[in-house]
């Protein structure tokens, strides 16, 4: 091999190995980039569920309130009924036997 050829020989595979280099900095500049945005995004979604459980949680919570509140109003409405009917009953009985 002559020195030319030699020469050129160095000064190529100088230049393939720096640009190796680049491109294994590039592709760790990426891998670094995409693992950022992947954990923003993991974070984000993290803060979403949160948000929607704790949504959710007081949602079910007025629910059973609501429920609760309803059948304490029909077993009062129930109450009242058969209040009202016992008495009207009792009453009329009083009434027929006063008449007699």
């Amino acid at each position: 091999m002559s020195a030319r050829a030699r020469a050129e020989y160095a000064k190529l595979k100088k230049r393939a190995v720096a640009l190796e280099k680049k491109a294994k900095q590039e592709l760790a500049a990426h891998k670094k980039k995409a693992a950022k945005k992947r954990d923003a995004h993991a974070k984000k979604l993290a803060a979403a569920k949160k948000k929607m459980q704790s949504s959710l949680a007081s949602t079910k919570k007025r629910a059973t309130k609501k429920a609760t509140k309803k059948r304490a109003t029909k077993k009062a409405t129930k109450k009242r009924a058969t209040k009202k009917a016992t008495k009207k009953r009792t009453t009329k009985k009083s009434r027929s036997a006063k008449k007699k």
